[in-house]
């Protein structure tokens, strides 16, 4: 099933039109959620995610990314447009 996620990660492209946080936690950070999901950083306007992985949880995709500093955390489509290759 790992592996299955790790190909499907690749078949999708990613693009950040806007400053997209990245979180701590895989669950998508809901308003109302308590404890909050803490950003634990940022990807900026142009840059490719390095995606470790694809899960699919409705309503929406996310991707395990690895941030420059090594740390990974979590990237949620709604924050970023994607298409399918």
């Amino acid at each position: 099933m790992r592996f299955q996620n790790d190909r499907e990660a690749l078949r999708w492209d990613i693009e950040i039109k806007v400053r997209a946080p990245i979180y701590a936690n895989p669950s998508y950070p809901y308003g109302s959620q308590s404890p909050p999901n803490p950003i634990i950083g940022y990807l900026e306007v142009g840059s490719k995610p390095d995606v470790r992985r694809m899960e699919f949880v409705e309503p929406w995709p996310y991707w395990e990314v690895q941030l420059e500093s090594g740390v990974r955390g979590y990237l949620f489509a709604p924050d970023v447009e994607v298409r399918r290759r």
